[in-house]
């Protein structure tokens, strides 16, 4: 049975800065990831949640695509940060962090840094950089970003500016790549409005130490909208708005996709809140990204759609509450349509005991996703769609009792299923369309996909003393993925159940020592 050990500690340096450092780890005790299939070209972004990287961070989250903290995950040996702001208004942020070499990576050493001048009228200026350092000739990394946003005097129009630079040092060559982002927003009164454009080249790469799906692209918008702020006899609030959002390649300036959206919020007086909306793509999209080939040269042409949804939640403040969702999208190329729903109720017994319950399901009919590179009849290699099938269903179980005012237990209880019916493979012709593949010996249920993943969260804590706590958590896990379609859901929870599970259990002690009462 592996065990880990390791050491936490938090300094005031002064009245402004704080000083945070963790040497070797142990995030046992973080909540499980709620993992899916990804059937994507890009990698799944998931949220950061262990405390060291999630508290004084916030002024990293200035430079969006430049840190994404779930970088830092393998091997870390430690991790130091210092945060603060001066009482003229400036803004530090510093992390370093170090991981140990892995059958992948070597030795890594990655360093984060802001300066914030925050200034009136919430005006401020940033500069911010983040360097990855990789032992050996393995590439080597570095973005630089410059961000202002400006308020005029009356705080009625805000003026945002990003400009970035990626440089990546592998062997004697240097890539260089850039984005930039300008906004002009109005947004005080009944009614606003936002222009943008964000722009990233070919070569921008922050993914060493950030995260961004994808570069090559120019995205151009507009918002407009009606807010109402004060309340009437009818609402507590309401919001209209309309966004259009275009995009094209960087490079060429080749058409990528066009999108309407019309979004309407209400909050009644009895504090039920409602949302419609309705997303319309009036023209083909060209996807660059699905068949993985990377040229910018041959999409995959996806289709026109309408996508209506509504949304409810009721008054938290009462025992009982439910949320509710529902969706459907419509596309006519290759008759594709989606239908999804989501409900939530969740109940309160007591000011000890609450409950949270989530059903969601999405299904998908004939979408289109990429299978595999197969050798067609030349001799070459080349990408096979696939028509498909989709199908998700979450459950998630959380629950919450407070036995006093220093112990706690709380858990989470989550089963997630997904599954991928492949129709008929197609191939690609020259102007982006699915036609009937050439290639033979294939078998489309060999690439159907049955996948089913179940954890576990509880934690038992006990705040025993001011600052101090002792946790206990238990997790449990089960992830599987097979090939062949089991279409009853409690067949899939049977199956899941009768693998191997991984089991921890980890103990926490954190225990609060005043430095100026121990020198006394």
């Amino acid at each position: 049975n592996p065990y880990n050990y390791g050491m936490d500690l938090k300094y005031g340096i002064n009245e402004s800065f704080t000083l945070d450092m963790t040497l070797i780890p142990d995030f046992g005790q973080v909540i499980s990831d709620d993992r899916v299939l990804n059937l994507s070209p890009f990698e799944v972004r998931y949220d950061e949640k262990r405390q060291f990287f999630n508290e004084g961070t916030e002024l990293f989250e200035k430079g969006e695509d430049m840190f994404y903290s779930r970088r830092l995950q393998d091997d870390l040996l430690n991790a130091s940060k210092i945060t603060g702001r001066t009482k003229n208004g400036l803004g530090v942020a510093i992390l370093n962090a170090v991981t140990n070499q892995t059958e992948l990576d070597p030795l890594t050493n990655y360093n984060v840094l802001i300066f914030d001048q925050a200034f009136g009228n919430s005006s401020s200026v940033s500069l911010m950089n983040t360097n990855v350092a990789k032992k050996g000739s393995q590439k080597d990394a570095n973005v630089t970003g410059f961000f202002a946003k400006i308020n005029n005097k009356e705080n009625t129009h805000t003026y945002t500016s990003k400009l970035k630079i990626s440089q990546e040092f592998e062997d004697d060559n240097l890539t260089t790549g850039f984005a930039s982002m300008f906004a002009v927003e109005n947004n005080n009164g009944n009614y606003r409005y936002k222009l943008f454009s964000i722009l990233e080249d070919e070569k921008y790469n922050p993914n060493d130490l950030g995260f961004l799906y994808a570069n090559n692209e120019i995205i151009s918008g507009l918002d407009l909208g009606y807010e109402q702020l004060k309340k009437n006899k009818n609402f507590i609030f309401r919001k209209h708005y309309l966004f259009i959002k275009h995009k094209t390649l960087f490079t060429d300036n080749k058409f990528v996709n066009l999108e309407i959206e019309a979004e309407n919020k209400f909050m009644l007086k009895n504090y039920l809140f409602l949302m419609f909306k309705i997303i319309l793509k009036p023209y083909e999209e060209e996807d660059y990204y699905e068949t993985r080939q990377n040229d910018f040269i041959n999409p995959v042409k996806r289709s026109k759609s309408i996508n209506i949804g509504g949304y409810m939640s009721s008054d938290y403040r009462n025992k009982f509450a439910l949320d509710f969702g529902t969706g459907f999208i419509k596309q006519p190329l290759y008759s594709g349509h989606e239908f999804r729903w989501r409900v939530s109720p969740r109940y309160r017994f007591n000011d000890k005991l609450s409950i949270v319950y989530v059903l969601s399901v999405k299904n998908r009919y004939n979408d289109i996703g990429y299978i595999d590179d197969f050798i067609n009849n030349q001799n070459t290699l080349e990408p096979i769609l696939s028509l498909r099938n989709t199908r998700m269903i979450t459950n998630v179980l959380t629950g919450n009792y407070i036995l006093n005012n220093k112990i706690n237990l709380s858990c989470k209880l989550r089963y997630h299923l997904d599954q991928v019916e492949n129709l008929k493979f197609q191939s690609k012709d020259n102007n982006g369309y699915l036609v009937p593949t050439t290639i033979k010996n294939t078998n489309e249920g060999d690439y159907n996909i049955n996948y089913t993943t179940w954890t576990s969260d509880v934690s038992l804590n006990w705040r025993f003393a001011p600052g101090s706590q002792m946790s206990l958590v238990w997790k449990n896990s089960i992830e599987n993925e097979r090939n062949t379609l089991i279409n009853h859901w409690i067949s899939n929870v049977e199956e899941s159940f009768s693998l191997l599970q991984q089991n921890s259990i980890s103990l926490k002690i954190i225990y609060y020592l005043d430095y100026l009462y121990i020198r006394k």
